[in-house]
This record gives C-alpha cells, structure tokens and sequence, in this order.
C-alpha cells in the first residue's frame, strides 16, 4: 500500500507541476514506480513465507472434533488471555514504532543510551 500511495503522490506532484523544472510529467511518473517495485520484493517474500510455514497445517481446514470437556476448557482459557494478548500486542507494537521515530531523529550516540525496554 505504501508504494502506491508513493506511486500516487509522485503522480499528482508531477501533473501539478511541481519540479517541472527538473523533471518531466512521464519521468516524474516513472519515478514513482521505483517505490512501488522496491516494495513488492519484500511483499511476495512474505506472502510466499507466510505460506509455506502455514502449509503444515493445511489438513487442519477439513476440521477436527474435540472432546466437549476439552473444548470448553480451551475456549475458557482463550477468552481469559484475550484482553492480556490484545493489550501485549497494542503496547509492542506502539514501543516498536516509537523506537522506530526515535531512530530516525536521534544520533546513533544517543539510541544506544535509551533503555531498551
């Protein structure tokens, strides 16, 4: 999504005129292709390791029964844990993204004095 905002944004500064000077509407277009490429790499390696570690799990679709007790006990488990993974995983998420900010606007001097969590 992010190279096509990118491709996006390229676009419309090149139709506007911004940067006329420099570059041309067609150049300015191709330019904002760079982002969408360099960005799609990335993206199929996911999608083909995402579905290569899920593949040994492919039979489990066909579905499967479990004895009631046990069945009971997992979905009990799951429910009390819910609101501790939905918390763990807001609150890792904001850490790593504001550790992310903070990496590019302070020196490297100074991000590896900040405590690490």
């Amino acid at each position: 999504m992010l190279g096509a905002a990118l491709l996006i944004l390229i676009s419309g500064l090149g139709e506007n005129g911004f940067m006329d000077s420099v570059f041309s509407e067609d150049a300015m277009s191709m330019i904002g292709l760079v982002p969408l490429i360099l960005l799609l790499g990335p993206a199929i390696a996911l999608f083909i390791y995402s579905g290569t570690k899920m593949e040994r799990y492919k039979y489990m679709e066909s579905g499967f029964s479990l004895p009631y007790p046990l069945e009971t006990y997992i979905e009990q488990r799951q429910s009390a844990f819910a609101a501790t993974y939905t918390l763990s995983l807001i609150m890792g998420s904001v850490y790593a993204y504001c550790r992310r900010l903070l990496s590019l606007y302070l020196p490297p001097s100074e991000m590896n004095t900040a405590p690490m969590g």
